[in-house]
């Protein structure tokens, strides 16, 4: 069959190429994004131009392949004459309706059927998504066993020489989210850009900025119609972000720190053919953290907006998008074990500012963390000696208002690995999370379960 085809979408057009689909893509410069859509600019020269392009590519293909598709449905028509017809489709941004535009009136469609090659390939296409599903489901059970296995070689692993633990106590030496040195150290005057925090962030936290790349097997327990996704996809999150120091003063590690946040969270879903970008979400904010001993805290002024990506719009025309974005004000104390090796924290959030305004405006959030004993890395530390492993476990619960309360779990288990003398961590992390879905759009619309893995990166 052949296909005619007025894209607006320069990237959707480019997708079809490859897939070999004869494609006619134009694009308008100095506009604005779905300036076809925008009755408030309808008038413009650049949407005139582009929607009486698109009635006349309709006309013309209709007046030319009108007899053949109508010869096409009717009595007798073999499966040569179907392969004869022409598809034409004309793709809109689903966010503005297109009843109320009068330019777009002519613009009709006719139903055809597709070519028997056309739907062979969508059966190909469904049978390798399905195996692929498949497959990372595997790959999430032997990431579980893989983390067991090395939890259960470090056991036999003699552990790091003693000095190790013992750490200057001088501010400059000392990962104060980590290692509390034993004893305060003299006061030091306020400093510019300090390394680190005073406030370990949670392990388990899935809106915790930090640099992370994981697969999810992802199970939706209530799919939404709207979406084209299905009730069981394979979602590739990653995660850019960080906390940087701005002021401080510290008395060893107890003192207080003002700094800024930022971190992007984005989700793909991995089961398409063009790994389609789902919904991203962007977080800037002003944290402000304490710590006294044992106790330590954070309170925090962050913005979130998030945004669908442009594939899962032109994919889901049904999906009703929300101006979803707020600002929240967050605390959380936290009390360390003596020791390091665990921890407890419990807090809150309440939005300041909400779009839509009918969100209702409270959060709770608490959890617990455990930490192993630090070892020598058994395989790496042959070549990097500095190089230690310690097995590490989160649990992290949040609840929203706007949820009815529903409990959200996400657990994080795994192993971390540290230079000794350096604040920076890598760790291999399984996660299961049960709950609402913790990004954006899908807020309140999409209760789900998901386990996978990923590697974590800590500045």
């Amino acid at each position: 069959m052949r296909y005619a085809l007025f894209a607006v979408r320069a990237a959707y057009a480019q997708e079809l190429i490859r897939a070999g689909v004869s494609v006619t893509a134009v694009r308008y410069l100095r506009t604005i994004h779905d300036f076809v859509m925008l009755n408030a600019i309808m008038d413009t020269p650049a949407a005139r131009s582009a929607i009486a392009l698109a009635n006349a590519n309709l006309q013309q293909t209709f007046a030319k392949y009108g007899e053949a598709t109508a010869l096409s449905s009717g009595p007798g028509s073999s499966r040569q004459d179907l392969d004869e017809g022409i598809e034409v489709r004309v793709l809109f941004h689903p966010r503005t309706p297109t009843r109320g535009n009068p330019l777009l009136r002519h613009c009709t469609l006719t139903p055809i059927v597709q070519s028997t090659d056309s739907d062979d390939r969508s059966s190909e296409r469904r049978m390798r998504a399905m195996v692929i599903r498949v497959l990372l489901r595997v790959q999430s059970l032997v990431a579980w066993w893989a983390v067991t296995a090395a939890f259960v070689l470090t056991v036999g692993v003699i552990p790091a020489a003693a000095e190790d633990a013992t750490t200057s106590t001088t501010p400059s030496s000392v990962d104060c989210r980590y290692n509390l040195p034993a004893e305060s150290g003299a006061s030091q005057p306020v400093e510019a850009f300090p390394e680190n925090d005073v406030f370990r962030p949670p392990l388990a936290d899935l809106k915790q900025p930090r640099f992370f790349a994981t697969l999810q097997a992802t199970h939706i327990l209530n799919p939404n119609p709207a979406v084209n996704i299905g009730s069981t996809v394979t979602v590739g999150s990653v995660g850019f972000g960080e906390n940087f120091g701005l002021v401080g003063r510290r008395n060893g590690c107890d003192g207080w720190q003002v700094g800024i946040l930022a971190g992007v969270f984005a989700q793909f879903n991995m089961d398409s053919e063009s790994t389609d970008l789902i919904n991203a979400d962007y977080v800037i904010g002003l944290p402000v953290s304490w710590r006294r001993g044992l106790f330590s805290t954070r309170v925090r002024l962050y913005h979130q907006s998030s945004h669908l990506g442009d594939e899962f719009v032109l994919g889901n025309p049904g999906f009703q998008r929300v101006n979803f974005a707020f600002e929240e004000v967050e605390a959380i104390l936290s009390l360390d074990t003596p020791g390091g090796w665990g921890r407890v924290y419990a807090g809150g959030g309440y939005l300041v500012h909400r779009e839509p305004a009918s969100l209702d405006p409270i959060k709770v959030q608490w959890g617990l963390e455990l930490r192993g004993p630090t070892y020598h890395s058994p395989i790496l530390g042959r070549v990097l000696p500095d190089l230690r492993l310690l097995p590490v476990l989160g649990v992290d619960f949040k609840t929203f208002e706007q949820q009815d309360w529903v409990l959200n779990t996400n657990v994080a288990g795994g192993l971390e690995w540290n230079r000794v003398g350096s604040s920076r961590r890598v760790r291999f992390l399984v996660n299961y999370y049960n709950g609402f879905s913790p990004y954006g759009q899908f807020f309140e619309q999409s209760k789900l379960r998901a386990v996978g893995f990923g590697l974590y990166l800590e500045f």
